[in-house]
């Protein structure tokens, strides 16, 4: 087999099934050309509540990983960490300078245009929004679709 990392960008980096955590932005996501992914999002964590252990982040969280082939070009967006020790890391997919356990949201742009977004987290699907309400969850999907498909 072929890493997940070389086509998502991120792997499977941790497991736990106590709680999940929100991401919190990068740097990064602040950059003009990613305006469009966050819009209506602001500074505030991303998935504080959620059905699926109570947050965005959580159950099975991912990375990205140089050594199992993350393409230099995939950016960081946010990251997620402060899981407690009932969470299993993978050892392969600690970074220098990062916490061991973290959940990482990610954007890859190929040269070719094609995009690939990355939620980090099997609890993403689980902190979108109930029908008529909104939350940052909710927004970043909308927003990634949205450029998806124009």
């Amino acid at each position: 087999g072929r890493p997940e990392h070389r086509l998502l960008g991120v792997g499977l980096a941790a497991m736990g099934f106590t709680q999940s955590r929100p991401f919190h932005r990068t740097a990064e996501s602040y950059s003009a050309d990613l305006a469009w992914l966050f819009d209506g999002v602001g500074d505030a964590p991303i998935g504080t509540a959620g059905i699926m252990l109570g947050g965005a982040s959580g159950y099975e969280i991912d990375c990205r990983s140089a050594a199992w082939g993350t393409p230099a070009e995939t950016v960081l967006l946010a990251a997620a960490d402060g899981f407690d020790a009932a969470f299993e890391a993978d050892p392969t997919a600690e970074v220098e300078g990062t916490p061991p356990i973290r959940g990482e949201m990610t954007l890859t742009r190929r040269s070719n245009g094609a995009m690939t977004f990355a939620a980090g987290s099997v609890a993403w699907c689980g902190a979108l929004p109930h029908v008529q309400q909104m939350n940052p969850v909710g927004l970043i999907t909308r927003n990634l679709l949205r450029r998806f498909i124009a």
